[in-house]
């Protein structure tokens, strides 16, 4: 009668190891436990239906204990918040999926998160986008408050571009946090090289449009 073999403790711990990582691993394939920020955009996007995208930025977004990370593609730009745990992983949520137009000057949009601290309504706001005519250098971001909060200006040049695969040029841009701003509208004017405006676009409440 023949003998089986024994095993020891040092081996069945290997195999419980190996079974481990396999698990980890299959998890991090599949998206049911995301162990790098890049395994979450992947899970968005098939989530969202949109094609791969590179990462581009990173900013912290307070209160909220994430950070948002710029993304884009051939035919989109993307931002959302990221955080990790040890229980659940990376996460993405709250992400803005915004369209490339070829044959406009620039796309743009807005990416607002609101908290609430000792009944103080602050809101978080992030510009971001993509500059898509090679004429255009410089953008100028103007949000006015008309109901609470401040009014703000900014401008965006050629220093401030985020450069991605190909060449395209995208930017990400962190507006001063607004406190009970419950009214307001918010334009992005895109500039050539001798100072003529090339379009402004109105980005807050409701889809994007022309002036």
């Amino acid at each position: 009668m023949r003998k089986r073999p024994t095993v020891t403790r040092r081996r069945a711990a290997l195999r419980w190891l190996v079974a481990l990582c396999l698990l980890a691993a299959a998890s991090h394939v599949l998206g049911w436990y995301c162990m790098t920020p890049k395994r979450a955009l992947r899970s968005m996007e098939r989530t969202f239906f949109t094609e791969q995208t590179e990462f581009l930025a990173r900013v912290e977004l307070p209160y909220f204990s994430q950070e948002l990370r710029l993304s884009g593609g051939p035919d989109v730009t993307l931002l959302a918040g990221y955080s990790f745990s040890w229980r659940s992983g990376w996460q993405g949520s709250n992400m803005v999926i915004l369209e490339r137009q070829r044959d406009w000057p620039f796309t743009a949009e807005w990416y607002g998160r609101m908290a609430v601290r000792d009944h103080v309504y602050t809101e978080y706001s992030y510009i971001f986008g993509c500059v898509e005519d090679p004429a255009v250098t410089e953008l100028e971001i103007v949000y006015t408050a008309i109901r609470g909060g401040h009014d703000q200006t900014a401008r965006l040049a050629a220093r401030d571009w985020i450069t991605g695969e190909n060449g395209r040029r995208y930017f990400l841009y962190a507006m001063e946090p607004e406190e009970e701003s419950w009214e307001r509208c918010c334009s992005v004017t895109g500039y050539l090289a001798d100072g003529t405006a090339a379009g402004t676009l109105q980005i807050l409440d409701g889809r994007p449009y022309w002036e």
